[in-house]
């Protein structure tokens, strides 16, 4: 979820959970990019939440570094743009509470 402040810098904030049980996963690293350059990390606190604030409107990449222990995530990547009105938009979609899946490892038999 994006705070609208158009005067301000923004903050994005989002949730990792565990896609199963839909509880919070602490501990999941996160890097942010902005022009192939990382600008800022963020790890997820007890509840899953991370924020990364400061952030002038553009385009950014989100990327998961670490995950928790017998978790894997759907993607590693994300491609974010925030606009000067305040909206996230996530792959060309408009995103009002961003949430990360993170799924458990299945072990082979």
């Amino acid at each position: 979820m994006l705070q609208r402040n158009q005067s301000q810098p923004q903050t994005l904030a989002f949730t990792v959970i565990n896609a199963e049980t839909g509880i919070g996963i602490r501990n999941a690293r996160f890097d942010l990019y902005k022009d192939n350059r990382r600008i800022s990390s963020s790890q997820s606190d007890a509840d899953g939440r991370v924020t990364f604030g400061s952030l002038a409107a553009g385009a950014y990449r989100l990327i998961q570094t670490t995950f928790p222990e017998q978790l894997r995530g759907l993607s590693v990547q994300y491609d974010i743009r925030l606009d000067n009105h305040g909206v996230v938009r996530l792959g060309g979609e408009v995103v009002r509470a961003m949430r990360v899946l993170n799924f458990p490892k299945r072990v082979k038999a």
